[in-house]
């Protein structure tokens, strides 16, 4: 059994329309029967009629956000309540993904020694860390180092034999954020790649299966609204993908047709 799940926080509706249309692109791809869609969020009433399995983590925001205040540490956390709950493995989505491939395949190569996140991004990436040294739980004794190497976090997949390395995770992403890493949003990504690293897990790449647009999102946002006045229908329920072109969307961004998308749907 496969757990696909989502976080959703907050009171804003684009990360809720965002994931909508995500677990759309995802029921297209998997089987049931093998498989569990589950969202956390703090506002389980916004998600009451969607096709998934719902988890509330209202009033449990704060503490999982850490002494930081780090709102990334929470995703961590969900991975680890979806190992402490229910059997199987784990893979993580964003809201802003859109699945395009054979993601039943690609998670069924997870295993102990094999994880997967979206995309390769750097060694020895800069975040401030420099110097960083912590001596965790584990008796592991990490430092920051030119091996050190940063996937994007868009997509975490992980066998269920793995919940150790989420712990490392949290153990990491805390002690880097009391050190001061200077680019904060990237911590919990950075973390993740640590601790698969430094556990010898093998890092599969699930982009050219799951497009994680992130910088993109304002077009894919118009363009689901759109979609949404055209048929009366749901997010989760549209027949055709929006299409979707990096080099489309560069241009349409270089010219600022989509830099506003509420004014595009007045």
């Amino acid at each position: 059994m496969t757990n696909y799940i989502y976080l959703l926080y907050g009171i804003g509706d684009d990360c809720y329309l965002e994931a909508a249309y995500s677990i759309g692109t995802l029921r297209k791809r998997i089987d049931a029967d093998s498989a569990r869609i589950i969202v956390f969020t703090d506002q389980p009433e916004r998600v009451k009629d969607w096709p998934v399995v719902c988890e509330s983590i209202a009033g449990q925001l704060e503490a999982m956000r850490g002494k930081a205040n780090f709102s990334h540490r929470a995703k961590l956390c969900v991975i680890l309540k979806c190992f402490e709950k229910y059997p199987g493995n784990v893979v993580y989505l964003d809201s802003d993904t859109s699945v395009r491939g054979d993601v039943v395949k690609l998670a069924g190569r997870l295993s102990p020694g094999t994880a997967i996140m979206h995309a390769f991004e750097c060694l020895n990436p800069e975040i401030g860390l420099s110097g960083f040294h912590t001596q965790l739980g584990s008796g592991i004794s990490y430092r920051f180092s030119p091996a050190s190497q940063m996937y994007n976090a868009g997509v975490i997949g992980l066998n269920h034999d793995c919940c150790g390395v989420v712990n490392l995770a949290l153990e990491l992403c805390d002690a880097m954020l009391e050190f001061g890493g200077t680019r904060i949003h990237t911590t919990e990504q950075f973390s993740v790649s640590e601790a698969l690293r430094i556990s010898d897990i093998k890092v599969l790449e699930a982009r050219g299966v799951v497009t994680h647009y992130m910088v993109h999102r304002f077009y894919l946002r118009v363009k689901i609204y759109e979609m949404i006045l055209k048929t009366g229908r749901q997010p989760w329920q549209f027949e055709n993908l929006v299409s979707y072109s990096r080099i489309k969307v560069y241009w349409l961004r270089k010219f600022g047709y989509y830099k506003n998308p509420r004014n595009k749907l007045k």
